[in-house]
């Protein structure tokens, strides 16, 4: 939805409502008029103060007024919201981008909706047409360490290694290293117990 857009749609509601609620009030006003008139020939005077008293309680209609004003250029903040809500794909994907901003003015038309109330909806259409922008990515990404606890892509553990032996034998490998001159893993590892 361009800024340009967004402000003449803005204007022509509030043009359209303060049409209306002029045209509301010179219409009731001019069925008091006509009341009073009926009640001044027929002679019915408490008809008449009532009618006045009404007319007295009615209240002019104000002009609507905006109720954000934006300096010439800007956009207002909802939409500046809207847009760094949706950065990771607004601007960004130019299908996802196109297919927003010719869903704008349907919208609108549909459903009446405008300001964030239609941002919000365009954004729900995005989703359910491009899901794949709006997913987490590493809810599907492999996982970092197979049920192994090999790291996917690295080398294996060799079978018969040091790395490959259970904590309790690699505790014992550690200390006969220690205590016999000469001892190595490898040669604790070619003599160990192989399932």
């Amino acid at each position: 939805m361009s800024i340009p857009e967004l402000k003449k749609t803005t204007e022509k509601m509030q043009k359209m409502a303060e049409t209306v609620s002029k045209q509301e009030y010179e219409r009731a006003m001019e069925t008091l008029r006509k009341e009073k008139l009926k009640a001044v020939k027929d002679g019915d005077t408490d008809k008449y103060v009532e009618l006045e008293k009404q007319e007295a309680k009615m209240e002019k209609p104000e002009p609507v007024v905006e109720t954000q004003r934006v300096a010439p250029g800007a956009m207002p903040d909802f939409v500046q919201d809207w847009m760094n809500d949706n950065s990771k794909w607004y601007n960004v994907n130019p299908t996802a981008t196109a297919y927003a901003t010719a869903l704008e003015p349907q919208l609108a038309k549909s459903t009446g909706l405008q300001g964030k109330d239609l941002l919000d909806k365009i954004t729900e259409e995005v989703q359910t047409r491009f899901p794949e922008l709006f997913e987490n990515k590493n809810r599907t990404a492999p996982p970092a360490v197979d049920d192994g606890g090999n790291v996917p892509g690295s080398a294996p553990v060799k079978k018969k290694s040091y790395s490959a032996l259970p904590n309790e034998a690699k505790t014992q490998c550690d200390k006969m290293c220690k205590s016999i001159p000469g001892f190595t893993r490898e040669k604790y590892v070619a003599n160990y117990a192989w399932d």
